[in-house]
């Protein structure tokens, strides 16, 4: 008997296992079709926050695309064709310099669990497509032509993705399609904002089948807009953050995140039109610029969040050219002697800002030619740092901190703004990544993945103490001529304008490290790898209970079967029993008849009969 129960407790003990499985939230093939996408484990450290190796972790020649240790829903090795049974977001990154489409993969959102898990996402890096200029720049034109001037200017984009989806192209128009501008559309008035957004949707809506026409999906004009700067910056950190396997697990449940267990990075991204800093705060302490981040229906994370319109480099840069032109007090015409740039170089500068009576960058009516264009001229043989850090920390305007530190105590970052203390690097918190024009700074300067601002300093002086020629030297030598020809001249500018933000805007100390990288576990850092992950973990979702179904029944089978076995050999065992009592009862009367009754010779012939 124990033999028959033991096998009625393992049959149990596999129906379980497997209707549990179907059930886990957590478990690798929580989709049906999570054959498609498999984790890549293969390069994590000890922790998702372990660096110990990543240095060494070089693909081809550049270090700042080193697959550093994280939890991905990719492959760095993976096909560039995307899988047939997943689905696609496309994103359009209209930045201030031009714009970049990025396709990004995912599983189709069918979950068999409630309330439905997190959406991984995935990417590769040759589904980016990127043109130029920005479409700010399109602010002057006619409205009249507006459309179809855009419509040449986005169809290469379109082009470009229905290539890559080719063999998906019953499926287009279930892929949606965003646009989010940034900066360059931040800074244009209302009026023209809303024109050339307006436009755009028109596109996307097909309202101009004549010539655009978007195959794919475009249901609300919400997909098409100028996000703000503290969006801008909260999809960085969530880009980061997700890249790193820090904010999966821990948004799994409802309520507020407390005490993550992972590591979580700050993130630092420094645009051409604006700059943003995102960090979360592990005491919670967030008295102005909190962001409540949730994915999907996920725990919510309060991040400090803000973005600095104007402190891009390429508007830094013409803010600092606007002080050089305006601080000789006579009309702007001419030559001027510029610090940041290289020895023995001039270039023509053209701007319309100026500034007012108290020192301020203000514009003209316009109704007046504000515009006016002059020389700039570097040293007779260098730049000099010491000059132009100095006009680098002026255009971070901490004069304006009066009222910050009055009203907060001294936590101010710049231009008047509150920003909580900077956390304590430790094993849990403070760390930092950045990217965009950090990236090229760190890839110019040739400094470490992981760099102090001590170290960015250095660098600093050595760039802005070369001439023009040395640098164009240094570049053929040290980079092969990759550096853009419009950045060489001013990467002192870059140079020592990054170093007066970390240091005397930000707050971080001489000591404290930053690490820059382009690219981690084979997926590109940038926030539009974070809105794409927030707007996925936003699309409708089907429930589906069709494997839960398949796997209950064949759990249902297997302890079907097993319990009617058992019940058989159990019911055969009784009436073995029952037998075995019947003839000893009828031995027992036979021999209670023969000592009563004296029938010995029927007794005799029956009892040997036994």
């Amino acid at each position: 008997m124990k033999f028959f129960f033991f096998i009625l407790l393992t049959l149990q003990c596999a129906a379980l296992s497997l209707a549990a499985e179907s059930f886990n939230p957590h478990h690798p093939l929580r989709y049906d079709q999570a054959d498609t996408l498999a984790y890549d484990l293969a390069s994590a450290g000890d922790s998702a926050g372990d660096f110990s190796d990543y240095e060494a972790r070089v693909r081809d020649y550049d270090m700042y695309e080193t697959p550093i240790p994280g939890m991905l829903l990719t492959s760095p090795k993976s096909s560039p064709l995307p899988s047939p049974s997943t689905s696609h977001v496309l994103m359009i990154d209209a930045g201030s310099g031009g714009s970049r489409l990025h396709i990004y993969e995912h599983l189709e959102r069918k979950f068999n669990i409630l309330p439905p898990p997190l959406t991984d996402v995935t990417t590769d890096s040759r589904w980016t497509s990127r043109l130029k200029p920005g479409i700010s720049t399109f602010d002057t034109v006619e409205p009249e032509y507006l459309p179809e001037v855009l419509a040449e200017y986005l169809s290469p984009l379109l082009h470009f993705a229905q290539n890559v989806l080719k063999d998906k192209k019953d499926s287009w128009e279930d892929f949606p399609i965003y646009l989010k501008a940034t900066g360059g559309m931040r800074t244009l008035p209302t009026e023209a904002r809303h024109r050339i957004i307006d436009a755009v949707r028109s596109l996307f809506n097909n309202d101009y089948p004549e010539f655009f026409h978007n195959p794919f999906g475009f249901q609300s004009k919400e997909q098409i807009r100028v996000i703000s700067g503290e969006e801008e910056a909260i999809y960085g950190w969530t880009a980061i953050n997700y890249l790193m396997g820090n904010l999966i697990e821990t948004s799994y449940g409802s309520g507020t995140v407390s005490n993550p267990p992972n590591k979580t990075f700050g993130a630092l991204d420094m645009g051409g039109a604006s700059t943003q800093i995102s960090f979360y705060e592990p005491h919670e302490d967030i008295l102005s610029g909190l962001f409540k981040l949730q994915l999907g229906e996920g725990k919510h994370w309060n991040v400090y969040a803000h973005s600095f319109l104007y402190f891009g480099v390429n508007l830094g840069r013409e803010r600092l050219g606007a002080r050089i032109v305006h601080a000789s007090g006579g009309p702007p015409q001419g030559e001027y002697y510029n610090p940041c740039l290289p020895g023995s170089y001039s270039t023509a500068f053209s701007s319309s800002i100026h500034l007012n009576s108290n020192g301020l960058e203000s514009w003209k009516p316009s109704s007046v030619n504000s515009s006016y264009t002059v020389t700039f001229r570097g040293g007779e043989a260098s730049g000099s740092y010491e000059k132009c850090s100095h006009l680098t920390d002026g255009l971070l305007r901490l004069e304006s901190n009066g009222w910050c530190k009055f009203a907060h105590g001294g936590d101010c970052s710049f231009a008047g703004i509150y920003q909580p203390p900077l956390p304590f690097q430790s094993q849990n918190f403070g760390e930092f990544f950045a990217f965009a024009n950090y990236l090229h700074l760190w890839k110019f300067a040739k400094l470490p993945v992981k760099a102090s601002i001590q170290e960015l300093k250095k660098k600093a002086v050595e760039i802005c103490a070369m001439s023009w020629s040395e640098l164009q030297e240094y570049d053929r030598k040290e980079l092969r001529g990759k550096t853009d020809e419009d950045e060489l001249p001013n990467m002192c500018f870059l140079a020592s304008y990054a170093h007066s933000m970390l240091s005397k805007g930000y707050g971080f100390t001489p000591d404290t490290n930053i690490t820059v990288a382009s690219v981690v576990g084979g997926q590109k850092i940038g926030w539009a790898l974070g809105a794409s992950l927030y707007e996925i973990n936003s699309l409708p979702w089907e429930y589906s209970n069709s494997q839960a179904e398949r796997t209950f029944s064949w759990a249902g089978v297997a302890f079907n079967v097993g319990l009617l076995c058992c019940c058989a050999l159990l019911s055969y065992k009784v009436y073995v029993e029952r037998e075995k009592n019947k003839d000893a009862t009828t031995k027992h009367e036979k021999r209670y008849r023969y000592e009563h009754y004296g029938s010995v010779v029927e007794e005799a012939g029956l009892l040997n009969n036994e």
